[in-house]
């Protein structure tokens, strides 16, 4: 917004024009790549450009279930808009190695204050870096020592680090 105030005090006699840079907007701060690791959080600043005469209600959407987020719609008004909030995205930890997946976290913005009436919808990319790994645990507990040919039985347990999505088959 440009106001342009006529026969200002002037030393040199001239209009002057001031410029308003208090332009609605709203600032949402994430690294150039946005990665969460799943089962790992990373804080996304979100805040208003500018004091609102009425509140800004703000809607976050998650294209999948790769990720998720602690709230689903916050509320920016007078008292918060510079400091804004922190939302939490979480990478969802499936237990499954399937690797890496996308995400879109989309901001839809709506409010009676006619400033923040024209703000189109943000998308931010995102990445959500598998963590799962393919290991076979075993446990023997306090197994006694078998000599071979002893009808003696060794109890052992196996277990698996992620799902599988086939079935495992282990040769002992």
């Amino acid at each position: 917004k440009a106001y342009c105030v006529v026969n200002c005090y002037n030393p040199l006699g001239r209009n002057t024009i001031l410029f308003d840079n208090d332009v609605a907007g709203v600032a949402i701060t994430t690294p150039d790549e946005l990665v969460v690791l799943e089962g790992q959080t990373v804080n996304v600043p979100v805040r208003l450009n500018t004091e609102p005469k009425k509140d800004v209600k703000i809607k976050v959407e998650l294209s999948n279930k790769e990720a998720h987020t602690d709230v689903e719609e916050i509320t920016l008004n007078s008292e918060n808009w510079k400091e804004g909030v922190i939302v939490h995205i979480s990478g969802t930890q499936d237990e499954m190695i399937d690797g890496d997946k996308p995400f879109d976290m989309t901001f839809t913005f709506t409010s009676d204050d006619e400033s923040y009436q024209a703000i189109e919808p943000m998308k931010i990319s995102g990445t959500v870096k598998d963590a799962d790994t393919a290991e076979i645990f075993v446990s023997m507990g306090d197994a006694p020592i078998v000599k071979e040919g002893s009808s003696d039985f060794v109890t052992m347990s196996l277990s698996l680090s992620s799902k599988p999505t086939a079935a495992v088959d282990v040769a002992i």
